[in-house]
């Protein structure tokens, strides 16, 4: 890991050089967190926040040192951040793919326990750090930011029963489909052709986000490219047909509007993503 000074263009994309200040900013304004927040309390943040930059494969934090305690959280500019655990059995188990715009560290930001995930970057990735203490002195100072903390957290928590109810309700390919909107939803907002899956993710990779075995998982992908849905990349896949992929993703119950303008339509300087 080293820090870097990146400038943050549309989609997450490294554009050049500018101030720390004023790069964090455009960082911290880009997340649903901070978008509407006090300046005066991003300001506070812009001043301690710290911008990393991670190679792909790269540990960014792990859950197995059980007496490091948090330091604070990361908010992602580009690339990814990938949150995952491998149990004593030697399984790996996928909790999610956090990509520009999203925050990466709350839970133990907030209760000051140990990290309960590896985090580790999928491809390039670039970050701001956030340190713990002046991050809960300024949720604390600043209602704007306590009140946007309230709102993430029930966010988060409605996409857990939104994956509960995916994951029990409809069928493996349908799984599948919506996995792989979501993940590409940035790039299918704004191109009309082929697109591909903005970070390297294998049919293992896929599996152990997903609870399944690989096997299940390759039948599915093996299907959608028979039918010129996906095309295979290297260690990944790209959408070629997003309409048939909605289609596939909407087997069992149609995506709602809300779903839609989720996944197609995000506002000017906002990504609509979940932090």
């Amino acid at each position: 890991m080293k820090s870097a000074e990146y400038s943050i263009g549309p989609g997450g994309c490294i554009v050049s050089e500018r101030s720390q200040f004023g790069i964090i900013r455009s960082v911290l304004v880009r997340t649903r967190l901070f978008a509407d927040g006090d300046r005066d309390a991003i300001d506070s943040l812009c001043g301690v926040g710290v911008i990393q930059h991670f190679s792909d494969g790269e540990i960014v934090a792990t859950c197995r040192d059980e007496a490091a305690k948090a330091g604070g959280l990361w908010v992602v500019a580009s690339g990814c951040l990938e949150t995952s655990r491998i149990w004593a059995n030697g399984k790996r188990v996928v909790f999610g793919y956090q990509m520009s715009g999203q925050l990466v560290g709350i839970v133990p930001t907030l209760d000051g326990l140990p990290l309960s995930l590896d985090v580790v970057a999928r491809g390039d990735t670039v970050a701001v750090f956030l340190p713990r203490r002046e991050f809960l002195e300024a949720v604390r100072r600043y209602p704007s930011l306590s009140l946007g903390m309230l709102a993430l957290m029930a966010r988060r928590a409605r996409l857990d029963y939104e994956r509960i109810e995916m994951l029990s309700l409809n069928t493996m390919r349908a799984i599948i489909a919506k996995m792989l909107l979501f993940l590409s939803r940035e790039a299918l907002s704004t191109s009309e052709g082929k697109v591909v899956v903005p970070f390297k993710i294998s049919q293992e990779d896929i599996a152990g986000l997903l609870g399944v075995t690989r096997q299940n998982v390759n039948k599915e992908i093996n299907w959608f490219i028979r039918e010129g849905i996906l095309a295979r990349q290297y260690r990944g896949v790209s959408v070629v047909d997003p309409e048939r992929l909605i289609e596939a993703a909407s087997a069992e119950e149609s995506l709602s509007e809300a779903a839609q303008a989720t996944l197609f339509a995000p506002p000017p300087e906002v990504f609509r993503t979940s932090d």
